[in-house]
């Protein structure tokens, strides 16, 4: 996934928010980078699979639900980060404290 950072959204307790394009499918798109920790590590690993069950329930996105298109994992400075790639909708929830 190759993704070019627009703007910085926010921060909330675990993670950063920013806007970015996903070069490959021209989608604006919100990459929620989690801090390393491994509390903050696992509950992201538990959001995934929330979003994952939203996905799951709702393929076709009928309903207007929130997405998850990608995850993936970068190593940083000898830790590591995950980012989710989902809808600005869901780092606007979590940044005021609502997801």
């Amino acid at each position: 996934m190759q993704s070019q950072v627009m703007d910085f959204l926010g921060s909330a307790a675990f993670s950063k928010a920013v806007q970015a394009l996903d070069v490959k499918t021209g989608r604006l798109v919100c990459l929620k980078i989690i801090k390393n920790n491994k509390d903050y590590f696992d509950q992201s690993l538990d959001e995934i699979k929330l979003l994952s069950y939203i996905n799951a329930a709702d393929p076709a996105d009928e309903h207007g639900l929130l997405r998850l298109y990608d995850y993936f994992y970068y190593k940083v400075c000898g830790g590591y980060s995950l980012a989710c790639k989902l809808a600005p909708l869901l780092c606007a929830l979590s940044l005021h404290g609502r997801a």
